[in-house]
Order: structure tokens, then C-alpha cells, then sequence
């Protein structure tokens, strides 16, 4: 079944609730990186976290042209500065609801 609408708004809003019992949403963290390489063809970029965040510098995060927000993939370019949402996938770190930064 899918998610309720409260579910959908949290999501969007960029905060997840950590199970029915849970009253407060939990704010889910956002980094900031460069986007490295990209893939054209085939969708898809590797983003680099920025130095200072936790632990997260230097990581690649894959992103997928359906996790953009805001903008089309076509305005994407290597060296574009974006903010995410660090996520884990089966395949390693993955960024989600990425938008461009201001620098």
C-alpha cells in the first residue's frame, strides 16, 4: 500500500518519522558537494562531499537524474555546486533530493 499523505508531506519536508511510536519528526541532515562526474547518457553523476561535514569529505554520493529537485539533469555540469540528502543504498552512498547551491 502506498504512503499517506502525512507520510508524503514529511518526506518532502525533508523529515522521517522513526516508527509509529515516534511523535517528533527527525530532521534528516543535508551535505554539500561538487558534482564530479556525470554520465550524460546514461543519467546519472557522482557527487563529492566538501571538506568540514562530519566525517562525510570526500565521499562520492551516485545520483540518479530522478533524484534532482527543482532543476532538469540537462543543466547539470561538473564543478556545480548542490546540496543532498546522504542516503544508503545496496550499492553504497547515493545522494537524494539534490538542488543547486548557492556558493
Amino acid at each position: 500500500m502506498g504512503a499517506t499523505l502525512a507520510e508524503r508531506v514529511r518526506q518532502k519536508e525533508g523529515t522521517v518519522a522513526t516508527g509509529k511510536a515516534a511523535r517528533a519528526p527527525v530532521k534528516v541532515p543535508r551535505l554539500r558537494g561538487v558534482v564530479q562526474r556525470m554520465m550524460a547518457d546514461r543519467g546519472y553523476a557522482f557527487i563529492r562531499a566538501l571538506e568540514g561535514q562530519a566525517g562525510q569529505a570526500g565521499i562520492d554520493y551516485f545520483c540518479h537524474r530522478a533524484s534532482l529537485e527543482g532543476w532538469d539533469f540537462s543543466e547539470m555540469r561538473e564543478g556545480t555546486l548542490v546540496e543532498f540528502q546522504p542516503t544508503e543504498a545496496a550499492k553504497g552512498p547515493r545522494a537524494e533530493r539534490v538542488i543547486r547551491a548557492e556558493a
